[in-house]
């Protein structure tokens, strides 16, 4: 990604051989003045429309600004309405559209996105889609991650969650290869249908402990959590048992605390009969 830090001292130091201050720079850019102050402090960048109107204020050239080799000349393109032919001719990667995806506009991005996949499809990886997520839309990020092979893993499908939607993920999920555990999928909870984490659930346990189900609670049906519960090799794990107890149905709940009683007594269950 561009250097934002350096990219923000240039900016300032520029601005304070002109003898203008971030208000006036501010108000010759049509920007707030919390916008100046961000880039120069390295939280933020200009938006490319801004790019050459900021340089010809500042009196310097675009590559002065930013001297980022290919990223920067992407940008230059972008700027001059030639991206398509610069993307065909240097290659340009995913990894490129990255880094200057900040400075772009959604629409730009996913326009050069469409190009840079469209020359070289087989190259485009579940990686990739992660890396440029943050800057697509949703209905974009969903079309590449469903376009690609299934052949995902979960804790990859963790990564794209926040910028998927929920139908779209659901359908990714069922399909991934991962023989993964509980673990794999705590992750995913949120993002997740009812329906759809209560089959990922029940397909990944495997006799696993209680406190495997606890962060994966609020997130499951009452009767695959109880389903789940009754198979669980260790129901005597008061810690777990006590998470799990504000979500189990009071059947289930009952025959697990009856199994504790007998191996352990009344000692214990006092924060649990609440709920019994």
């Amino acid at each position: 990604m561009f250097q934002t830090k350096n990219t923000g001292k240039k900016i300032s130091q520029l601005r304070k051989e002109k003898n203008i201050t971030q208000m006036e720079l501010a108000d010759l850019m049509g920007v707030s003045y919390q916008a100046v102050s961000n880039w120069e402090r390295g939280n933020s960048m200009p938006d490319i429309s801004k790019l050459p109107e900021l340089a010809e204020i500042l009196e310097v050239s675009i590559d002065d600004l930013l001297n980022d080799g290919k990223p920067l000349e992407l940008v230059k393109n972008v700027i001059n309405g030639t991206e398509d032919e610069f993307i065909v001719e240097e290659k340009i990667s995913i990894d490129t559209v990255a880094e200057v995806a900040p400075l772009l506009k959604p629409t730009q991005t996913e326009k050069i996105v469409d190009k840079v996949i469209k020359e070289n499809e087989e190259c485009i990886n579940f990686e990739d889609i992660i890396q440029i997520a943050p800057f697509l839309s949703e209905e974009k990020v969903d079309m590449l991650a469903l376009n690609l092979s299934s052949n995902n893993m979960l804790s990859e499908l963790v990564c794209l969650a926040p910028f998927m939607s929920r139908n779209a993920l659901d359908d990714l999920a069922l399909k991934s290869t991962s023989n993964g555990k509980l673990s794999d999928i705590i992750g995913l909870a949120p993002f997740l249908s009812r329906e759809t984490l209560d089959k990922l659930a029940t397909a990944s346990f495997d006799n696993e402990n209680l406190n495997q189900l606890v962060a994966l609670a609020p997130f499951l049906s009452r009767s695959a959590l109880n389903e789940l519960a009754l198979k669980a090799t260790n129901k005597n794990d008061k810690k777990a048992l006590m998470g799990l107890a504000p979500f189990l149905g009071r059947e289930t709940l009952n025959k697990i605390v009856d199994d504790y009683v007998k191996n352990f007594g009344l000692k214990d269950i006092k924060n649990i009969i609440p709920f019994l």
